[in-house]
C-alpha cells in the first residue's frame, strides 16, 4: 500500500474509529481496528471498498457522488463499489 503513488491518506488502526469511511474532502480512507471485525477477510473486504471509493477523488477517476447516505449519486457510487470490490475478490470469480 504504501508504494501506490498519488494515494489517500490511510488510517488504518484507529482505536478511536468505530466504522470504515472515505473522507473526499481530505482524500482519507479510515478504518477500525482489526479487532473491531470478525475476521481478516471482513477487514479486507472493506478496506478494498473504502479505497475504491478513493479512486473517485478528482485527482484520479474524478467520479461524482454524493454525501447523502440513499440518492442516486450515492447509491450508483455503491454499485461501482460493489462491483469493483467483488472483482478483486479471487475466490468469487
Amino acid at each position: 500500500m504504501t508504494a501506490w503513488e498519488n494515494r489517500p491518506a490511510l488510517h488504518l488502526a484507529s482505536p478511536s474509529e468505530y466504522r470504515a469511511y472515505y473522507r473526499p474532502s481530505t482524500d482519507s480512507v479510515h478504518m477500525a481496528a482489526r479487532s473491531r471485525f470478525v475476521d481478516a477477510p471482513h477487514y479486507y473486504s472493506t478496506l478494498f471498498h473504502e479505497l475504491i471509493h478513493s479512486t473517485a477523488h478528482e485527482s484520479r477517476l474524478n467520479r461524482t457522488f454524493s454525501d447523502r447516505f440513499g440518492d442516486e449519486l450515492y447509491s450508483k457510487e455503491e454499485l461501482v463499489t460493489e462491483r469493483d470490490r467483488w472483482m478483486t475478490k479471487s475466490e468469487d470469480r
